[in-house]
């Protein structure tokens, strides 16, 4: 898995692109040597491959990763508490179900717990 400016979800060499794991562990070293601090990384997600990129946090940094399951509701803030410093959201609405991803619309767009929030396409 690469992490890159892509054209049409295609890393070409053209492009400034390095391997997405040797970035995550850079991540996970930040976490860890700063532990109260939070990262929030917001994909632009061309990943195909089931559970792709469960797996490439599962191999760096699943320690630090706050599950959408436990995304707070009204306000709750427990996640440094929990040692939940590494968020991530999706571009992909169907990553939420599959990988416990949270899609970015869903939580990004300001609006009541109530309403469903629709990307802008």
């Amino acid at each position: 898995m690469w992490q890159c400016h892509s054209f049409n979800g295609k890393c070409h060499d053209f492009t400034a692109f390095e391997a997405a794991i040797d970035t995550l562990k850079e991540v996970e070293a930040f976490l860890s040597a700063n532990p109260s601090e939070i990262v929030t990384v917001i994909l632009e997600d061309y990943v195909e491959t089931p559970n792709g990129l469960t797996k490439i946090f599962n191999d760096s940094l699943m320690k630090y990763w706050f599950p959408a399951s436990n995304m707070p509701q009204n306000g709750q803030d427990y996640m440094v508490s929990n040692d939940y410093r590494f968020i991530v959201f999706t571009s992909r609405k169907h990553k939420q179900e599959s990988e416990g991803i949270a899609y970015q619309w869903n939580y990004m767009v300001p609006g009541s717990a109530s309403q469903k929030c629709t990307p802008w396409e």
